[in-house]
């Protein structure tokens, strides 16, 4: 099954302009092309396309937790499954055994690069990996592009009037629906609209933080709504350019060692 989600922006006046900003994309060209992903609607001034969403279609009744990232990579939707590869296999999934936060059925390195969604997405989809937790793939921004960077290239204004606010409704009903109180955020992009850090404080290098104390942590922030019982763990960015393995491992091992404890606080105070 794949983790294939259909979402809408009407756009009103900036339509036009979207479109054409759009369509010069090369790296957005075979998924516009295809309307099994994308669709124009000149009428309503909307853009209807498939996002992912990648949630167990069971549960274990294990510690619920959100892997948060900007936003999903054009191919990777097309694939079906969340970082698969591109010209490689992304550095995500080697550090994310590396801290023991899941253990697979195989080793990352023997999966065909043309087989490896495939292969991994029912894994997790069916929790067939070894876990203290139950992992939920999540994109902050629900439309494909390269980074959030180029997300505010491509929709101008209405990526400040209208995608943020969407996405944070977005996180919050998806939070309480799934009853999730983790989130793992890969990088400040998404960090900073949820947070209680807001993007000139990340900007002044955050990840010297995360390298001293593991991650950044915060309450999960919408609306000035304070969602205590949600806690948010910065780490580095999938691609971190320059980052050495042992870094990003670490700071993994630490969130982990975290929501344990945390998990086990909450359970004894249960008693």
């Amino acid at each position: 099954m794949l983790p294939h989600v259909w979402k809408s922006y009407s756009l009103d006046e900036n339509y036009d302009n979207v479109i054409a900003n759009l369509k010069k994309d090369d790296s957005l060209k075979e998924y516009l092309n295809d309307k099994e992903y994308f669709r124009e609607c000149d009428e309503t001034k909307t853009i209807i396309f498939k996002t992912e969403i990648l949630r167990p279609q069971k549960s274990k009744n294990k510690t619920r937790v959100i892997l948060l990232f900007s936003n999903p990579n054009a191919r990777s939707i097309m694939d079906g499954m969340i970082l698969a590869p591109e010209k490689r296999i992304n550095q995500f999934w080697f550090s994310m055994e590396g801290a023991k936060m899941f253990v697979l059925p195989f080793k990352i390195e023997e999966i065909e690069k043309k087989k490896f969604s495939d292969t991994v997405r029912p894994i997790f989809q069916n929790l067939r990996y070894d876990s203290d937790f139950e992992f939920y793939f999540y994109t902050f921004f629900s439309f494909p592009s390269r980074s959030p960077e180029d997300l505010k290239k491509l929709f101008g204004e209405s990526f400040f009037n209208h995608m943020v606010n969407e996405s944070r409704c977005n996180l919050l009903e998806f939070v309480q629906t799934e009853k999730i109180n983790h989130i793992m955020c890969f990088g400040r992009q998404a960090f900073q609209y949820i947070s209680k850090y807001d993007e000139k404080c990340l900007s002044k290098g955050y990840e010297s933080k995360v390298e001293r104390n593991g991650f950044m942590d915060s309450e999960l922030m919408i609306f000035n709504m304070n969602m205590p019982e949600t806690k948010l763990y910065l780490t580095y960015p999938t691609m971190q350019g320059g980052m050495i393995a042992s870094e990003r491992i670490r700071s993994l091992k630490i969130i982990k060692d975290t929501i344990l404890n945390r998990r086990n606080y909450s359970t004894t105070q249960i008693r």
